[in-house]
């Protein structure tokens, strides 16, 4: 990943996000990216714990559908460090919905387009600023380092994320 994509100034608006409400009154995170690599290589890296373990430690995943998933993120946060919970749709190679998390791949003329969506697991009296900005840029940060992962650079876990209170994100308030 270039390190000029750290200076929040420098990242390409499609790499961003973007934040919205469902029907509910629930608050998502997305992001799209488009890849130049096949839905197949792209549906390996999420799914083969091999090579999930690369890009994203801590994210173990039972592939069946109500299989056994959970993340422990590491470092720092300020959301839940622990995640956990079942797969509740599953549809090789392009859609694998893990509790809150949903990842969808598209065969495109380039690749694959990859759109990851996380619904907010918190009551919009709880949703402050620091909370959103932190779960923006985990998302991105694991985003990037899938990047980064399948164009066969090395991954450094320890870069840091991007700083989301200096950015303009679409849908946020």
């Amino acid at each position: 990943m270039n390190d000029t994509l750290r200076d929040p100034a420098t990242v390409p608006p499609d790499h961003l996000g973007t934040v919205g409400k469902l029907t509910d009154g629930s608050t998502f995170v997305k992001f799209e990216r488009n890849l130049n690599h096949s839905v197949d290589k792209v549906w390996a890296a999420i799914t083969d714990p091999n090579q999930r373990e690369c890009w994203f430690p801590g994210f173990t995943l039972e592939l069946a559908l109500g299989g056994h998933f959970e993340i422990w993120f590491g470092g720092e946060c300020d959301g839940p460090a622990h995640m956990t919970g079942t797969v509740t749709e599953l549809d090789p190679p392009k859609l694998l919905q893990c509790g809150s998390m949903r990842y969808e791949l598209k065969a495109t003329e380039q690749g694959c387009h990859l759109t990851f969506t996380d619904v907010v697991q918190y009551s919009p009296a709880e949703l402050n600023g620091k909370i959103l900005n932190s779960i923006l840029g985990g998302w991105h940060h694991h985003t990037d380092l899938l990047e980064t992962y399948l164009a066969g650079r090395e991954v450094d876990q320890s870069m840091p994320e991007l700083d989301y209170a200096k950015v303009a994100i679409p849908g946020r308030d």
